[in-house]
């Protein structure tokens, strides 16, 4: 297997992008590798990742390290990003990108009560099924108040989360 393999040591960055073949299962045999502990940034982008994945990948110490997780366009959902925000392991994430995951409203309201977050300066949320119920939380909680970057979207919308935008 590629992820026991000593020449991955130094490995720092692990592009998967629009890989349908890596399941939750090869992100099972990823997590197990001892020797990309040097990992800082996962892009799994457009892979065929779920909620189990997600949480195999927040219980490996193996990504401890972590700074950047692409995981736009995967099958995360909420269920799924309950395992990064209660995870001991992700605690260093700066980039996070869940563009086109459906972790809807539900997802924000981990995101704000989790500790995990505290590190991250940019958020990526466009087309997660959120609605103008978490658009207060978005633009005030002091988890989401101090970022650097931002991009979240569409929102379904109301008239008060409309005028609430507009303030």
């Amino acid at each position: 297997h590629l992820s026991r393999s000593k020449y991955l040591q130094k490995l720092e960055s692990l592009n998967v992008f629009d890989n349908v073949e890596l399941t939750d299962l090869g992100l099972a045999y990823l997590s197990q590798a001892k020797y990309i502990t040097s990992l800082q940034e996962l892009v799994l982008e457009g892979c065929n990742i779920g909620d189990k994945g997600f949480e195999i990948l927040s219980s490996s110490p193996v990504f401890s390290n972590l700074t950047t997780l692409n995981l736009t366009k995967t099958k995360i959902t909420h269920i799924g990003l309950e395992a990064y925000c209660k995870s001991k392991y992700l605690k260093n994430i700066e980039i996070l990108h869940l563009n086109e995951c459906n972790i809807g409203d539900e997802g924000i309201h981990l995101l704000a009560s989790s500790e995990n977050t505290a590190s991250i300066q940019y958020l990526y949320l466009v087309n997660c099924g959120l609605t103008n119920n978490v658009i207060s939380i978005l633009k005030t909680h002091k988890t989401f108040k101090n970022l650097k970057g931002h991009k979240w979207g569409p929102f379904t919308m109301d008239t008060r989360g409309k005028n609430y935008l507009a303030m």
